[in-house]
């Protein structure tokens, strides 16, 4: 059974179950309705009964009832409590003298009562003519035309539940069409897409559930899109960064063997192929890292380490290298701050940072690490006076064998490393930097990542 089906069932049951429930509770109400309207009226007439008989010595009560008769459609009577004798002119004498007969238990003083009829067609209302005194004042009514409105109203509802649920079998049936046309719509979009491009997108016309769903639906195909595009250009400049070596080894090994060469020159050789060869070595460690990284923390090979301890070493490190190109390398470490984590990890992402921007400063420039906690964060900051960062470049500073420029020595995977290790962590990398102004790049880690 569809969906459509199915909803068109249950809204059909809910609202069928919801109009006898008002049906029966409605007929309970007008019922209820027209008997308290029925005392009411009763209650009054035996008031006005009661005035005109207390008043009048017995032998007028005849006329007197007769009088009242004419100007009301109720019956009176007068009922003597011992004779069980019954004063008044009604079809319904018998009946009412049968019904009264059943008092037994009438309290002395002025008490009122209303009752049914023995045969259920009429209404009484009874109450003492003066308080001890053992005739009754009756008031009499038929109830017929109550039955009669019941009867005619259950028939209406009786007549009208069979259209309602027509009618609601078609609500439900266009509401349930209607509702899960959007559904269709991201059936046939999905259906269209092709998964090497995914450029199809499903269009949204309203935000409702089912928009939200389907824009929610378009932003993962926008991220896999963009997933696929960059695991298109990884396979091109992966392909491109591994061939290089390859065909430079490749060069000099077949040069070495095109004739008898001298000692030095086979030494050349195999000094270029091994420089070549630990250039693709340093590619294949760079992409296992981030292998690792893609994996997610590795709880097994965590511990809680103390992150500024891991700086110090780091810039420490660096301080030969930096000194080598005539660098100011200086740091501002926080003490105590720990995370849990990889020291491995941490290691790597100091180094690269570090390397980057020593890589990037002329002689003479600066490059500053700090490390600091604020606001609930672990911040690494590494600023240096170097050649800085054109616009166009940030957004891609994090994808895979991205390089501004190929002619400096490097994987395109350093960047990538680190922000793949800030991002596994719950953080972020951020940079801010322009020509000629040098570069910043901010870790931002939450305090206590990966605990």
């Amino acid at each position: 059974m569809s969906v459509k089906l199915k909803l068109t069932g249950l809204y059909s049951v809910v609202l069928l179950s919801t109009l006898v429930i008002m049906s029966i509770a409605s007929s309970l109400m007008l019922s209820f309705g027209l008997v308290s309207n029925l005392n009411n009226s009763l209650a009054e007439d035996i008031i006005e009964a009661l005035n005109t008989l207390s008043t009048i010595p017995s032998d007028e009560y005849p006329q007197a009832l007769a009088e009242l008769e004419d100007k009301s459609v109720s019956s009176f009577f007068v009922y003597d409590l011992n004779s069980k004798s019954l004063i008044g002119d009604s079809p319904s004498n018998t009946v009412i003298q049968e019904t009264l007969r059943g008092i037994t238990d009438w309290q002395t003083g002025i008490n009122s009562h209303s009752m049914n009829s023995v045969d259920g067609q009429s209404r009484l209302y009874l109450i003492s003519l003066t308080p001890g005194s053992d005739k009754l004042v009756v008031v009499a009514r038929d109830t017929a035309y109550i039955q009669a409105a019941l009867k005619t109203y259950r028939n209406i509802l009786f007549m009208t539940l069979p259209g309602a649920l027509i009618i609601a079998a078609i609500a439900g049936w266009v509401l349930a069409n209607s509702s899960l046309r959007q559904v269709r719509v991201i059936t046939d979009t999905a259906e269209k897409i092709d998964p090497a491009k995914l450029e199809e997108r499903i269009p949204v016309k309203h935000r409702d559930e089912l928009g939200r769903l389907s824009g929610t639906l378009n932003a993962l195909f926008d991220r896999i899109h963009g997933f696929i595009q960059r695991q298109h250009r990884f396979t091109a400049d992966a392909s491109h960064d591994l061939t290089a070596p390859l065909t430079g080894i490749r060069s000099s090994a077949e040069v070495a063997l095109m004739k008898e060469r001298t000692p030095e020159e086979y030494r050349q050789s195999l000094e270029n192929i091994i420089g070549r060869t630990d250039k693709m070595q340093a590619i294949v460690d760079d992409l296992m890292t981030l292998a690792g990284l893609d994996a997610g923390p590795r709880p097994a090979k965590s511990a809680e380490l103390e992150l500024s301890k891991l700086a110090e070493e780091a810039v420490n490190r660096w301080q030969a290298p930096a000194a080598n190109e005539d660098i100011e390398l200086t740091a501002e470490i926080k003490p105590g701050v720990s995370i849990f984590g990889e020291p491995e990890q941490f290691d790597r992402l100091l180094d690269n940072l570090l390397s980057n921007a020593v890589k990037y400063t002329p002689p003479g420039g600066k490059v500053n690490l700090t490390l600091a906690q604020q606001d609930g964060e672990i911040i690494i900051r590494v600023t240096d006076t170097g050649i800085g960062i054109s616009p166009e470049h940030l957004p891609h500073l994090g994808e895979r064998f991205y390089r501004i420029d190929r002619r400096v020595e490097g994987t395109g995977l350093g960047l990538s490393i680190v922000q793949g290790t800030a991002q596994i962590y719950r953080g972020g990398m951020e940079v801010e930097s322009a020509p000629g102004e040098g570069s910043t790049f901010r870790i931002i880690l939450p305090d206590g990542s990966g605990s």
